[in-house]
């Protein structure tokens, strides 16, 4: 059973606070109830150099106040008081006895700004709109705008970012896959318009489904919003606006003001990366002044030296936790980059990284758990400046990423810092020297024009007179497999129960004789579900056959455990055994894509202990009008695992389907996404071939570059697709192949929004 308790969090301009703040509740997936907004407080409209009043209210779901709680806001730099020289203005407090907590952005820039605000009890997270313009404010309010699309667009999870106010000469630009954008596509009207985007699946990874509503902000008539213009998207829009373009993103992701790129060239040995191509995370540790000050100068290194643009930097110059770390980190790898720095500057111990906690208290980041969140991204290169760093080389081997570590500290030795004369620390002694070797030509060992962080770190231990570093003996290595030992199989464990125990031995690894010992760390992924029980810290002696070890049932669920360690022959050892605790429902896919009409059959699979004998399962939909599954329920037999379910695509949008065994206290889900889907009225040719034959149906998200119109007699009289550009569309990345009806139907028939052909 899902037990998450979640809060609602309340955002209201100061200037309405008083009257009350009305607004309509986003639904998590869990079923719990998320962040409420007030409609009037997005789409604020303030003058230059006004401040921004923000006002933020939690209250439990119903409608109690929740007061102590710690809340975050972050708005960008202050350009006219000169606030928040590392790139944004944070406020963070406890709400008081009414559950509210009040910030003033001052001196916003020019242009609209997505605000961010977060429970950080919760994690629960929402962003205000505000625009700074010299315009007055158009007849549709923002305040209507916003609840007429939180009412027609915010349905079935989606989160509904702004409004921003756009001026007649500003455009938007509707961004694909990797970050890159078309020409401007969208404009309201020829008056002010209002600009939302949606997203459609909240906290995914990589492009995922988003859409683009643009209203005319002159237009405040009955059913405006059924006037809106909408395009489907994969993130979020970008606004151009006297020629600059700025990503229409939350404060926090600390994006820059432009979305160009430079004409220097990060490398991975000879093979040029542009910077579009290359990303960045940096972050500090608590209580150490000097760190932020580390940070500061790695984010201007990388950035001045032509290597990660700004705007490809998520950097956070006071202290984080590891859960933001790795949601930062979750950002950078969902924009597709090809190699992503990550610097670290702060205490560390030879399990992790020492990183903000909750109350007061400090919390380790594990190295492992570092690496593992960097999985995915084809190529990183990170630098840990902290005591005993060199213990973070071996946890990111044979983990399938590649680059290079540069750490400050072998894994027995101290890192240092420099003080001035009032005994506060100014930055760290490994970090000042390693970017004073980076910028030394001398130090391109391999003569590609180009220094790379191990080189830079072996000229440093080479050349640098800094006793105090040299003393930390610092290392670098390269990321890859190594030649670790596997461990032999290690159990499975299954829980019958949660509170209930179970006991495995494991065994010593065949490849370690008799004699030597071997210390091993057990760690469980997801403590959530199971817990270890008693030590973590177990050591096999010279004649240690096997090892009893006992797990206690947290929840229901499935997780995994991992033994790793070193002999004392040197050799390490590793091995990851799976976790259930009682039985686990799960669909074969998390998502899945379709076209309108279409159906797909998906898995529905049973893991684990169950209770009783046979179970049933009822099925559903969050909106059946989209996507519905077939049957609405099915049983498992006691010896049966797996199940088929046909998922049938009824309509454009995104749905999601669950299975529920209220007998067991199981649940699971997958996301549907419905799509358009184009039936070519002609063969497309590239290069003197055939690709598409006409007839062909090809789903819309095999797609790019297109735009779809409604029927304009007498050219077409039914809903068609057409090129966004003149080069044409692509289709699986074949392309372009150029509009062969420009002034008819284009490409050929789609399925119309109301879901037939017109």
């Amino acid at each position: 059973m899902n037990t998450c308790r979640t809060t609602l969090l309340t955002l209201c301009s100061a200037l309405l606070f008083a009257a009350g703040c009305g607004g309509s509740g986003l639904t998590n997936r869990n079923g719990g109830d998320g962040i409420v907004f007030a409609s009037a407080q997005n789409g604020m409209v303030i003058a230059p150099g006004a401040d921004a009043p923000i006002t933020v209210r939690l209250s439990d779901a119903n409608g109690r106040p929740l007061s102590g709680r710690r809340v975050r806001v972050v708005g960008p730099a202050g350009v006219a008081r000169g606030e928040g020289a590392e790139g944004h203005q944070m406020f963070e407090g406890s709400t008081d006895g009414s559950g509210t907590f009040s910030a003033t952005l001052t001196g916003l820039p020019d242009g609209s700004t997505l605000v961010s605000v977060t429970d950080l009890g919760t994690g629960e997270e929402g962003t205000v709109a505000v625009t700074v313009t010299a315009m007055a404010p158009p007849p549709l309010s923002g305040a209507e705008a916003t609840e007429a699309v939180r009412n027609k667009f915010g349905k079935n999870g989606s989160r509904v970012h702004g409004p921003a106010l756009l001026g007649p000469d500003d455009r938007v630009h509707v961004y694909a896959h990797g970050g890159t954008a078309p020409p401007p596509a969208l404009r309201g009207g020829s008056g002010a318009s209002w600009l939302f985007w949606v997203d459609d699946m909240p906290g995914a990874r990589f492009a995922h489904p988003t859409r683009i509503v643009v209203l005319d902000a002159t237009d405040n008539a009955a059913g405006f919003v059924d006037r809106a213009q909408v395009q489907q998207a994969q993130y979020y829009p970008g606004i151009e606006s006297a020629g600059v373009v700025r990503a229409m993103v939350p404060a926090d992701w600390n994006y820059g003001d432009e979305v160009g790129f430079g004409k220097t060239f990060a490398r991975r040995g000879g093979v040029p990366y542009d910077p579009a191509e290359v990303g960045a995370v940096i972050v500090t540790g608590p209580d150490c002044e000097g760190s932020r000050l580390d940070a500061i100068a790695m984010r201007n290194f990388l950035r001045d030296s032509g290597r990660v643009p700004e705007s490809n930097m998520r950097a956070e110059f006071r202290p984080v936790s590891p859960g933001l770390t790795k949601l930062m980190i979750e950002d950078i790898k969902s924009r597709g980059y090809k190699k992503v720095y990550f610097y670290y500057s702060g205490h560390g111990e030879k399990l992790g990284m020492v990183m903000e906690g909750r109350d007061g208290n400090t919390e380790l980041m594990y190295y492992d758990h570092l690496a593992r969140a960097l999985q995915g991204i084809a190529e990183v290169c990170v630098m840990i400046d902290a005591c005993h760093s060199a213990a973070a080389i071996e946890p990111f081997q044979n983990l399938g990423l590649t680059g290079e570590i540069v750490t400050a500290a072998n894994d027995d030795k101290l890192a240092f810092s420099t003080y001035n004369n009032d005994s506060e620390w100014q930055d760290g002694v490994y970090t000042r020297e390693f970017l004073k070797c980076i910028q030394d030509s001398r130090a391109d060992r391999n003569g590609d024009g180009f220094v790379s962080f191990r080189e830079a770190a072996a000229w440093c231990k080479q050349h640098s007179e800094d006793e105090t570093m040299l003393a930390s003996d610092p290392v670098a290595a390269g990321i890859g497999q190594t030649d670790a030992t596997p461990w032999p199989t290690v159990p499975s464990v299954g829980i019958v129960q949660v509170g209930l125990t179970a006991m495995v031995n494991i065994p010593r690894p065949s490849g370690l004789p008799n004699g030597p010992y071997l210390e091993a760390t057990i760690t469980v992924a997801n403590t959530s579900i199971a817990t270890l029980q008693g030590t973590a810290n177990v050591m096999f002696l010279g004649n240690t056959a096997s090892l009893p070890v006992t797990f206690v049932g947290v929840a229901q669920g499935a997780t995994t455990y991992t033994i790793s360690g070193r002999a004392g022959t040197g050799e390490r050892f590793e091995a990851t055994g799976t976790i259930t605790v009682g039985s686990q429902l799960q669909f074969s896919q998390t998502t899945i894509d379709i076209s309108v009409g279409a159906t797909a059959t998906v898995q529905l699979n049973r893991t684990g202990a169950v209770v009783g004998g046979a179970s049933s399962v009822v099925l559903g939909s969050t909106d059946n009008g989209i996507a519905q599954p077939n049957p609405a329920s099915i049983v498992f037999e006691p010896s049966v695992t797996s199940r088929n379910v046909m998922i049938i695509g009824q309509n454009i949008g995104v749905a999601l389907i669950a299975a529920i065994d209220n007998h067991n206290d199981l649940r699971a889900e997958i996301t549907v996404r419905v799509h358009q889907e184009v039936t070519l009225d002609y063969d497309l040719v590239l290069g003197g071939i055939k690709r598409f034959s006409k007839g062909d149906r090809i789903r819309s998200d095999r797609i790019t570059g297109y735009t779809i119109w409604g029927p304009h007699p007498p050219f077409c009289d039914y809903w068609h697709m057409h090129a966004a550009t003149p080069a044409g569309i692509m289709i699986d990345g074949l392309g372009p192949f150029p509009d062969p009806g420009q002034n008819g139907c284009g490409y050929g028939h789609v399925i119309a929004p109301s879901g037939g052909h017109h």
